[in-house]
């Protein structure tokens, strides 16, 4: 049995390992889905600006 606890703990940290990437990779998901929305909302905030003075409001 305690020849098993160097491999226990291995396993336990590589696991640790794996979820904190795909955490990580789920965060970079969501930061570049953000920032593409974020372009978005610019681009038609910028349209919507123009528009309006352009009409005289």
């Amino acid at each position: 049995m305690q020849e098993d606890w160097p491999r226990v703990f291995a396993t336990n940290g590589e696991r640790k390992q794996r979820e904190q990437e795909a955490q990580e990779a789920e965060l970079y998901e969501q930061i570049g889905r953000l920032k593409m929305e974020l372009e978005w909302l610019k681009k038609k905030v910028t349209r919507f600006g123009q528009g309006e003075a352009a009409n005289g409001r």
